[in-house]
């Protein structure tokens, strides 16, 4: 990797940052800074709201997020802090997709697997409490054998494992790169200044194009860009009360946490097509709860992950069918 990214020493976690920077504008976001912060846990279900049930709640943990599937739909991956975002003390924890077995991998956050699920790549947060180096690692599965790779933020494996999609300020503003696996050198990716905080990055499925949403004059969009030819210019497909990590399903469209008008509003999951002009649409059981986010999709596209602070009752049918 270059020398000036081997001589950083990392970030701070961008979930923090992004509560502190837009509080003015969307306080509701990450309501983390409040004295009593919200009992979240991991929620799946099938894509048409049937079998709604939650997952996994780490164990004195209330702040739970990023949800990421094994690729072989066994295991979930995720991280929770003890009181809210701005705790600076997220653990990785790892539990099977009947809700059985969670395992604390210990300090970190963010976390992707590799494609053959044999190794875990994640990020520890500047000023976290248990002392790790800031910036991204790579463990095995287990959560031995960790290893400092790089300054940065919010790692992601390509879809092939050639690559490493993360957030790094190290250029300044913070932006989106791309990591090589093989040759060892980090490239940007996204080139407009307008990257205030671009938070969490995603890969499409075919590892093509990246998905993000960012603010730029007060405005939140979600931005498309080309993975591969950096040259090509951004594209805004949506404008809104909009948040992110946003997750590419394998046929193509992207969920997101949407709110219609009302900043106070709960954010609800809705699925966008990427290559239209069509306006979200909301999914299936997202009537309860105020915070509903960080969707992750299976590799078959049949099941979605997300954080939210419901209280589960008696199942009701669903309210939508599979989109096409």
């Amino acid at each position: 990797m270059p020398k000036s990214d081997r001589q950083l020493t990392g970030e701070r976690d961008w979930r923090t940052t992004f509560v502190v920077s837009a509080c003015l504008f969307f306080s509701s976001f990450r309501p983390a800074i409040a004295a009593d912060p919200p009992q979240l846990a991991v929620y799946v279900m099938n894509v048409d709201g049937n079998e709604l049930r939650k997952l996994a709640q780490a164990p004195d943990r209330r702040w739970h997020a990023a949800p990421s599937w094994s690729n072989d739909g066994k295991l979930v991956l995720f991280h929770a802090h003890s009181k809210d975002v701005a705790t600076v003390d997220s653990h990785i924890f790892v539990v099977r997709d009947d809700g059985t077995d969670v395992k604390d991998l210990g300090a970190g956050a963010n976390a992707s697997w590799s494609p053959d699920n044999k190794q875990i790549v994640f990020n520890i947060p500047d000023g976290h409490a248990d002392k790790g180096q800031a910036g991204i690692w790579v463990m095995n599965a287990d959560g031995k054998g960790r290893q400092w790779l790089f300054a940065g933020t919010s790692p992601r494996y390509a879809p092939d494992g050639s690559r490493i999609l993360f957030v790094s300020s190290h250029e300044g503003n913070q932006s989106i790169y791309v990591y090589d696996v093989i040759e060892g050198m980090s490239k940007k990716i996204l080139q407009e200044p307008y990257q205030q905080q671009p938070g969490s990055a995603r890969w499409s499925q075919d590892g093509k194009r990246v998905g993000f949403v960012d603010e730029r004059t007060g405005k939140f969009e979600l931005i498309l860009i080309d993975a591969v030819a950096a040259d090509k210019k951004p594209v805004i497909r949506f404008r809104g009360l909009i948040g992110g990590p946003i997750a590419w399903a394998p046929y193509h469209k992207i969920a997101l946490w949407v709110k219609s008008k009302d900043p106070a509003e709960p954010q609800r999951l809705h699925l966008l097509d990427p290559d239209t002009e069509d306006s979200p649409v909301i999914l299936s059981q997202q009537d309860t709860g105020t915070l509903n986010f960080d969707p992750a999709w299976s590799t078959d596209g049949q099941r979605l992950l997300f954080v939210s602070d419901r209280v589960l009752t008696p199942a009701t049918p669903a309210e939508a069918a599979r989109p096409d």
